[in-house]
């Protein structure tokens, strides 16, 4: 955050702010528009070989 800080010349405090915006309004749409998806399956290696390798 601190280099997109840099290059658009704006707080930090304003970039994080936008992010949290941003992520609000995500969370927001995808909470009206998915509704009724069966998961038959879930797939979690990606997330392990991170937590693995850390």
């Amino acid at each position: 955050m601190r280099s997109v800080s840099r290059i658009t010349g704006v707080s930090i405090n304003t970039v994080t702010k936008l992010l949290v915006d941003a992520g609000e309004a995500c969370a927001e749409y995808h909470d009206k528009t998915v509704r009724g998806v069966k998961a038959e399956r879930i797939q979690c290696d990606e997330i392990w070989s991170f937590c693995y390798s850390k």
